[in-house]
């Protein structure tokens, strides 16, 4: 018994180190989705923040006043009608609500679905449109559009464009074709929740605090051998 409250000490501790913080709630994010994010984006332990989710009745005017000039941020769509599966992208610029195609050459931006592990990142030499920004479209990604969620936020679909490839791994074997891409529905999604967050990075921590915590870990690991 000590054994296994000493193991799952252990990973607690490593979790600690390593695992994604959500702020403000989610009822589509769990741990396991944040820790998918932060590995797809990079760049550390970090930070996401919920500044937006739908709620009935709710249109693109809601979404853009609540997501609008906020800095980037990852899109989180529920998608029903049998499907039941969580997608969504990472926009590394703010949205807004009149600039139309945002174009970019030099930036990770990505789609995903949570449900087959799929990522897919800007394919910008093929493609140069990473989002487009309207008031009556919800969060939209791509030219034509990879996501395209629609003016009541409650239909939508996907479409292979500008995110092409998982440039880290290699191509996805994801079925192409109208309203294919990050999933095979048909002739369209239906959109069920919708949320939205910020994203900080947190800081490194300090040496003392890396210290203590592998004296920890180190202390830990010597009990477990004594017993």
């Amino acid at each position: 018994m000590k054994k296994v409250l000493i193991f799952a000490l252990l990973m607690s501790l490593i979790s600690f180190a390593s695992a994604a913080t959500i702020l403000g709630g989610s009822a589509l994010l769990t741990t396991s989705y944040a820790n998918q994010l932060e590995s797809w984006l990079g760049e550390g332990n970090i930070t996401i923040t919920n500044i937006y989710t739908k709620q009935a009745g709710h249109t693109s005017a809601n979404f853009h006043s609540a997501a609008d000039g906020q800095g980037r941020t990852f899109s989180i769509i529920e998608v029903l009608g049998g499907v039941n599966q969580i997608i969504g992208g990472y926009n590394p610029r703010s949205w807004d609500s009149s600039s139309g195609y945002v174009t970019a050459y030099n930036t990770n931006a990505f789609v995903f679905n949570f449900n087959t592990g799929s990522v897919r990142y800007h394919t910008y030499t093929v493609q140069p449109y990473e989002s487009y920004n309207y008031s009556s479209y919800g969060p939209t990604f791509g030219n034509g559009h990879d996501i395209y969620v629609n003016n009541s936020l409650t239909g939508g679909y996907t479409y292979s464009y500008a995110y092409r490839s998982n440039s880290r791994t290699g191509n996805l074997d994801i079925p192409e074709g109208y309203s294919y891409g990050l999933i095979a529905s048909g002739s369209g999604l239906t959109i069920g929740r919708i949320e939205v967050f910020t994203i900080s990075n947190v800081p490194v921590p300090e040496p003392t605090t890396t210290v203590l915590l592998g004296l920890g870990v180190l202390a830990l690991g010597m009990l477990w051998k004594r017993k």
